[in-house]
């Protein structure tokens, strides 16, 4: 009874009028992508049209656990364990709690956080770790391309940058034996980069040093 009358509404109005929208404002266009693929593909399904003020920590967990043992087709028709990895339970989680953080903030929810005591599934399968090239496969790889694939692929091999920092570099950042971060591109839209460290200058190995110049 004293939750004002315009803020009872349901979880879809309140993700897709209000949580998703400050997400824009306050995030970066692939944070939101992130944010709203989860929302779509998981939860929207789920808990659309549950009253966001009813929602309490058993509510959520009979999501996450309907999640984890969901079934998804395969490209020929058949069916299949989704398999979800830890992570990705884990981002489902986060993205529920951060929704009910902003209900509280905004005064359409008043209890605890309901996804504080939630747990994911343990069974969930470990995230694959991400395979890295060793110098000798990378070196095999850009004496079989053309230029200017060559140099480009030996940018992304030796430099450690994410992706849209790759897409965003100028030659003006190419000096003095290093390259210096000043921009993401991701999508076709230009950002900072995304952490302070990641403005830091790189520095550049002989081997890509050569090809630069």
């Amino acid at each position: 009874g004293t939750i004002p009358a315009d803020r009872i509404v349901t979880i879809s109005d309140f993700v897709e009028r209000v949580y998703l929208p400050w997400i824009e404002l306050h995030n970066r266009p692939s944070t939101l992508k992130s944010y709203r693929d989860i929302w779509e593909d998981h939860l929207k399904p789920r808990c659309g049209q549950v009253w966001l003020k009813d929602v309490r920590t058993y509510t959520v967990q009979g999501w996450l656990n309907d999640i984890a043992a969901a079934k998804r087709r395969t490209p020929n028709g058949g069916i299949t364990e989704a398999n979800l990895s830890r992570n990705t339970l884990k981002h489902i989680k986060s993205t529920i709690s951060g929704i009910f953080t902003l209900a509280k903030q905004q005064d359409y929810f008043q209890s605890e956080n309901p996804a504080r005591d939630t747990a994911i599934d343990p069974k969930a399968a470990e995230p694959q770790e991400t395979y890295a090239y060793s110098l000798e496969e990378l070196q095999t790889i850009i004496a079989l391309l053309p230029e200017p694939a060559a140099t480009a692929f030996a940018v992304a091999g030796y430099m450690g940058l994410r992706h849209g920092e790759i897409q965003g570099l100028l030659w003006e950042n190419y000096r003095d034996g290093e390259i210096y971060v000043s921009r993401s591109i991701w999508n076709g839209r230009v950002n900072d980069p995304k952490t302070r460290k990641g403005r830091a200058p790189v520095p550049v190995i002989r081997q890509l040093a050569n090809r630069l110049d």
